[in-house]
């Protein structure tokens, strides 16, 4: 379906987008953007919720990317319909470059692939994270969002990255609707309560042991590794929240787990009702035994 808004002017959604901001102040981007029928890459298009920003050829994304994601201070973020993987970067660098990027840093990496990344947006955040750098999809869907949480290195990145400006259209041919990726095949794979997902990351914390988490969406993935310390527990929500990096994982969205590979590690793997992974956790084989 296309959005409704696309053939008016972004000029309209940032106008129906402060009035909905006054009426609701707290409302997240992604939330916004489902009531006003648009995409998040419209409403940052737009300039809503941010001081300015900058619209970037998407071609030319690896040109700079690179450059910038050396830069200390990044938090990289990329999430889907269920789970939100946050990881503080450094000394994150592109190790290959051949239809997808991939980057790694301090016990992660992320992977993008290139055909699906349709839009970037740079931008003016906040006092606490100056700068965001926001990449999407064709569809206008987050693939991996980037915030600077390091004032003194704003000015060398926007060096960089306003060679790559454009000038603002008005308005973004896209269409409505989130991408988390193809159905997965699960004939092979053992079967797993659908809640195992605590028990297991429990387990990691309680024994000191390392695994990894890894969530998809259409155009990325990030993987992170570590030894889970601080679980916190909310209505609807499983979290970490340790130093250095968070998961937020939506617990009603996930309707069937399962496992696939036991020689000495596996992962269990999460999935929404129409087949699509969310979350895979990557654990020791004597984990099992808890479930």
């Amino acid at each position: 379906m296309r959005s409704s808004l696309n053939y008016n002017s972004l000029k309209t959604i940032r106008e129906r987008y402060d009035e909905l901001k006054k009426a609701e102040p707290r409302l997240r981007a992604r939330d916004a953007a489902e009531k006003l029928c648009c995409t998040e890459a419209e409403l940052i298009a737009a300039g809503c919720g941010v001081e300015w920003v900058w619209h970037l050829d998407a071609s030319s994304l690896m040109k700079w990317l690179p450059l910038v994601a050396e830069l200390p201070g990044w938090m990289w973020l990329l999430r889907n319909d269920a789970a939100v993987l946050e990881k503080d970067a450094v000394g994150t660098r592109l190790v290959s470059s051949n239809g997808h990027h991939r980057f790694e840093g301090n016990g992660f990496c992320v992977e993008l692939e290139n055909s699906e990344i349709g839009y970037v947006f740079y931008a003016s955040f906040s006092d606490r994270l100056p700068r965001v750098l926001q990449i999407f999809d064709h569809k206008g869907n987050a693939v991996l969002k980037l915030y600077l949480k390091n004032k003194g290195v704003a000015e060398k990145a926007d060096a960089t990255i306003r060679l790559f400006k454009e000038d603002a259209p008005e308005h973004l041919d896209v269409v409505e609707g989130f991408s988390a990726g193809d159905a997965t095949d699960l004939s092979d794979a053992r079967e797993l309560p659908v809640g195992s997902y605590g028990d297991l990351i429990q387990w990691a914390a309680d024994s000191g042991e390392s695994i990894a988490l890894t969530a998809r969406n259409n155009g990325g993935e990030m993987r992170v590794f570590l030894v889970p310390e601080r679980i916190k527990l909310m209505p609807d929500w499983f979290n970490i929240l340790d130093r250095g990096f968070n998961l937020h994982l939506m617990e009603p969205l996930i309707s069937r787990a399962a496992c696939t590979g036991l020689n000495g590690r596996f992962d269990a793997r999460y999935f929404k009702d129409n087949g699509t992974e969310l979350l895979s956790i990557n654990m020791p084989s004597e984990s099992l035994a808890t479930l």
